[in-house]
């Protein structure tokens, strides 16, 4: 529900780059622990948090300036999967990963100041949001595709920022509860 003091706006009505995809040049990733880290699909989640460890790959510097450079990530910018199923998985880049590149599965939206990358990932993991953007979406052999264009389309509801930093504190507040749940869980089953 967006309220009267509240904009819709497109996503790429709030970005200070252009919403962007990545690439896959062959041959150019490796698991070898040095270069530049490449994100594929499988390091993001459900949750805006990027899981840049898992199956770590990684590109060369000269790939990464050359070939990549367009895919470029750096902190606070939000990816999503735009390949699916399941769609849905965004995560906003951490201050610790100071740059890394992103495979052609995955948008990258960087907001412009003041909007917050972390309210961005949460208005864009709620079911309306997906809802309105799977229902415009391709659907080749059962695989789910967003299009640049529709992520540029995306509505993104902007209250003011105050609202912004309570919408963010608040759901950080039942995501650390969640995870706190999980780790319960996890301990009582390794038991």
């Amino acid at each position: 529900i967006v309220r009267p003091e509240w904009r819709l706006v497109s996503a790429a009505d709030i970005c200070v780059a252009p919403i962007t995809k990545g690439a896959t040049p062959p041959g150019a990733t490796g698991v070898s622990g040095t270069g530049i880290p490449f994100l594929k699909v499988y390091n993001l989640t459900f949750d805006g948090s990027l899981n840049h460890t898992y199956k770590a790959a990684y590109v060369s510097r000269a790939t990464h300036k050359d070939e990549l450079a367009r895919s470029q990530v750096f902190p606070g910018d939000v990816l999503i999967n735009i390949v699916g199923p399941p769609l849905g998985q965004v995560s906003v880049v951490p201050a610790h990963v100071e740059v890394a590149n992103i495979n052609q599965a995955i948008a990258r939206i960087r907001p412009v100041k003041p909007i917050g990358s972390e309210f961005i990932a949460i208005t864009l993991m709620c079911d309306d949001i997906m809802r309105w953007a799977i229902r415009r979406g391709k659907t080749t052999a059962g695989q789910a595709n967003l299009t640049l264009e529709l992520c540029r389309a995306l509505p993104i509801p902007v209250p003011p920022l105050a609202e912004q930093v309570r919408i963010v504190a608040e759901v950080d507040r039942h995501l650390s509860i969640i995870r706190e749940v999980e780790a319960e869980v996890d301990a009582n089953l390794q038991r």
